[in-house]
C-alpha cells in the first residue's frame, strides 16, 4: 500500500511540471556584431499567470556557402531553423526530413530560401 502511495504522488508531481508556462513575447531586441551584422536576439517574455518576466537569449549560427563566404545566419528551431540575412531579414528556411536521414545521416536538413 506504502509503495502505490509513493507511485501515486510521484506520478502526479511528474504531471505537475509537465504542465506548460504560458508565455508571451513583450520586447525583442536585436544583437549586432562589430560589423553592423545581426548575429542574435533578446526577448523578454512574460507569464501571464504569475506576471513573472523571464529574459531569452538566441545567437544565431553562420551558414555559409562551399567558399566559406557568409550566406546568411540560422536561429534554430523545433522543426528545422530560420535562415536570416546580414539585417535581420528572414530570407529561407531549413526543413530536417527524417527520409533522407538513413541514406544520409549527416545532413542537417534541406535549405529553402526566397
Amino acid at each position: 500500500m506504502h509503495a502505490r502511495t509513493v507511485m501515486i504522488a510521484a506520478a502526479l508531481a511528474l504531471a505537475a511540471c509537465a504542465t506548460q508556462e504560458n508565455f508571451t513575447t513583450v520586447s525583442r531586441e536585436q544583437f549586432r556584431n562589430d560589423e553592423g551584422k545581426v548575429v542574435g536576439h533578446r526577448e523578454l517574455l512574460r507569464n501571464k499567470d504569475t506576471g513573472e518576466i523571464v529574459h531569452k537569449v538566441e545567437l544565431y549560427a553562420v551558414l555559409t556557402d562551399a567558399n566559406g563566404k557568409i550566406v546568411g545566419y540560422e536561429e534554430r528551431t523545433r522543426g528545422g531553423s530560420v535562415v536570416y540575412d546580414d539585417e535581420g531579414r528572414p530570407i529561407g528556411t531549413r526543413t530536417v526530413d527524417l527520409r533522407s536521414k538513413g541514406s544520409n545521416p549527416s545532413s542537417r536538413g534541406v535549405i529553402f530560401m526566397y
